[in-house]
């Protein structure tokens, strides 16, 4: 297991279906709070001597109210804020995969995931602002928020294992991933007088926000017994590489006007290469095992924008040794 994280590993183990035949399952739900939601799903098998193919499809529409009420004392001065934030979601999941039984042994196989997303969001909100000790506001602030997000999720595996009956087992996977999220968002600000029946001044902006994630990792398993213990081994390859753009435009009379010092763009490279070997023993009620995992890091981080800032390149290349082993006594 990769040594990132020290938050533990959930090992989900799937059964395969094991009839052979077709078959397959259809649901439908709905949902109503303040506004109706509406999903679905199906789900396919069908399975022979030689294949498996599998693949399921859902989706989920509707609308999410929320309420949110801040109340906040601040240099003197008292915000009051109330919003009512409406957000229609719509998400279509697709999976796909297929094992091919080359022999007793030998099973190759592949997965696809991909999950699409298109998210609107208009928040309502008003900030009526008080001096401290007054219960009149000397200002209020409306500022009725839009934002439109869509979401592309593409995953990828392709896998090969090998297993016999003397206990050697091998396991190969390869796997692409491509996360694409494209976010703009409009928020008028505009500030009022305390009756609110003159507009004191605005601000008003646009913000486009796009990211583009791409991933491989290559990685490759095995196991065997050897003399009294079970030794494992394999080695793991993996890329990263992330661009973020964040572009602000001030909206001036109707139009946008691209605002280049609080825009930025920040592009992340990264590579893994790992390699590890483990021996493991269990005997009547003792388990002992033991390994070593090496890990070499390279990374570069490349932020461009018009602000001067001493670390918009960084570049890092560093090896760490993860030693790890324990003992189980089954009481």
């Amino acid at each position: 297991y990769d040594a990132a994280g020290n938050a533990g590993i959930i090992n989900i183990r799937l059964k395969k279906d094991k009839r052979f035949g077709t078959n397959g399952s259809l649901a439908l739900g709905y949902g109503y709070g303040r506004f109706g939601k509406v999903n679905s799903s199906v789900s396919f098998n069908h399975r022979n001597r030689k294949t498996n193919f599998f693949g399921t499809y859902s989706n989920r529409t509707g609308q999410n109210w929320s309420y949110l009420n801040f109340y906040r004392e601040q240099v003197n001065t008292i915000f009051d804020q109330k919003a009512e934030t409406i957000n229609h979601n719509q998400s279509n999941n697709i999976k796909l995969g297929m094992d091919y039984f080359a022999s007793t042994k030998s099973t190759f196989g592949f997965i696809l995931n991909a999950n699409l997303n298109a998210n609107d969001n208009t928040s309502l909100s008003r900030t009526p602002i008080y001096p401290q000790n007054s219960t009149l506001p000397t200002q209020v602030l409306i500022a009725d928020n839009t934002a439109q997000q869509h979401s592309n999720n593409l995953y990828l595996n392709t896998n090969y294992r090998f297993a016999d009956t003397l206990g050697r087992i091998l396991n190969v996977d390869v796997d692409l991933g491509s996360y694409n999220s494209n976010r703009h968002s409009y928020q008028p600000n505009f500030y009022k007088n305390g009756t609110e029946t003159q507009t004191l001044f605005s601000q008003i902006y646009r913000m486009k926000t796009p990211t583009d994630i791409g991933i491989f990792s290559a990685k490759v398993d095995y196991e065997q017994p050897f003399l009294i213990l079970k030794l494992g081994m394999g080695a793991k390859l993996s890329i990263v590489k992330t661009n973020n753009t964040f572009d602000f435009y001030d909206v001036v009379d109707g139009t946008d006007a691209f605002n280049a010092n609080r825009s930025n763009n920040f592009v992340y490279t990264e590579q893994i290469n790992a390699a590890y070997v483990n021996y493991n023993r269990s005997h009547q009620k003792l388990d002992l095992q033991f390994g070593l995992r090496a890990e070499q890091t390279v990374s570069e981080g490349k932020l461009i924008g018009t602000q001067k800032n001493a670390d918009a390149f960084v570049r890092r290349n560093y090896t760490n040794l993860f030693p790890s082993g324990g003992i189980t006594y089954k009481a």
